[in-house]
């Protein structure tokens, strides 16, 4: 359980620091699709989560 928090906080601290660089970029060049791309983002991680731990944990009929 642990070695699955520690990937998780890994995980969220790379997204951050990936996020603070893209927002960087998108500040020169057009902000229109920042947007769009956290919300896919965030949509996207939350996936990755949820399949991750219904692969580790999977329900019992």
């Amino acid at each position: 359980m642990d070695i699955i928090v520690l990937g998780i906080r890994f995980l969220f601290f790379a997204l951050f620091f990936a996020f603070v660089k893209a927002a960087t970029v998108f500040r020169r060049k057009d902000r229109n699709m920042l947007v769009d791309y956290i919300l896919g983002g965030a949509v996207t991680l939350f996936l990755l989560v949820y399949l991750t731990y219904a692969l580790i944990r999977p329900e019992r009929f």
